[in-house]
């Protein structure tokens, strides 16, 4: 994989909106986030823009993300969730993308673009964190932020009780995000499993987005794709606050009839923690210790 330099001090992170227009006064809170640890913003052209009604037009939203590839002075792409990432995936210039390795970062509906570039441009991309959860103050989601994106490090830390639904060791190359949106992509022209890998599928989800049968419809739709051939392991995140029982045997089916192991977590998603994950990093879970494993450098 093609892997971006590493932040530091100064550097300009540029915040657009491809899922869904953005809100001034959100903009505003994040920025002056990003300010604070050192770091400068500059804003895409269309992030406010409704030409949609809820966002810039697909050929507005995909010029600014392609703007921002190419501006040799911005170093991070950042950007926040929405519903509608995935109408910009025909116009994202992919080979610019490789050209010009630079940190992307996002959640939530961010899944579709990630996973797009990661598979259409072979640069490494990392899920968790968007301008949204930035500002939050939770420790843990800054000092992961720091450790990983400006200082390098390829360490996976957690923050939460693992749950261990199956048992086993699995390596691979992570792929996954949002249930839903991973879930769209499958089999789609914009997301290609590639035969010679194996993977490591990281995917997370909230109750206030799908109801337990949701999860496991689209848990299933995963399973009949192509890539669960090639998976080897699953780590699950978040989903509600409370004990969801109904989940654990959602994924303890799956785990076994796919002969995987399967923990569940709350150190990423849309929950309090937002862990960052490296799309297209080889990674090694270890499902009865607890631990996951980057096998290399994120950063260069």
């Amino acid at each position: 994989m093609l892997k971006p330099s590493r932040l530091r001090k100064g550097d300009i992170i540029g915040i657009i909106a491809p899922c869904l227009a953005a809100e001034k006064g959100e903009v505003d809170k994040a920025s002056k986030a990003i300010v604070k640890m050192g770091f400068s913003v500059k804003l895409g052209k269309h992030l406010f823009s409704r030409t949609e009604g809820y966002a810039g037009s697909p050929e507005e939203r995909a010029a600014d993300l392609n703007e921002m590839v190419l501006d040799p002075g911005v170093r991070m792409i950042f950007f926040d969730g929405g519903e509608v990432s995935n109408e910009i995936l025909p116009f994202i210039d992919y080979e610019a993308a490789a050209r010009n390795p630079k940190i992307l970062c996002s959640y939530s509906d961010g899944t579709s673009v990630l996973n797009a570039i990661s598979a259409g441009s072979g640069l490494m991309t990392f899920y968790g964190q968007s301008p949204g959860t930035i500002d939050r103050g939770n420790p843990y989601n800054l000092e992961r932020f720091t450790e990983m994106l400006v200082e390098g490090r390829a360490v996976y830390r957690k923050n939460s009780d693992w749950k261990v639904i199956r048992g086993g060791e699995a390596s691979g190359e992570l792929v996954g995000g949002y249930l839903l949106n991973f879930a769209l992509l499958m089999e789609g022209k914009f997301f290609k499993v590639d035969p010679k890998k194996r993977y490591l599928l990281f995917l997370e989800d909230h109750i206030c987005f799908n109801p337990p049968p949701a999860v496991s419809r689209y848990l299933s739709h995963i399973g009949q794709s192509g890539l669960m051939n090639r998976v080897d392991g699953l780590l699950f995140g978040h989903y509600d606050e409370k004990p969801q029982p109904e989940i654990a045997n959602i994924l303890k089916r799956f785990g076994e009839r796919y002969g995987i192991p399967v923990v569940w977590c709350d150190d990423f998603g849309h929950g309090e923690n937002q862990a960052i994950l490296p799309i297209g990093a080889k990674a090694h879970l270890d499902a009865d210790k607890g631990t996951l494993t980057f096998l290399e450098s994120l950063m260069l």
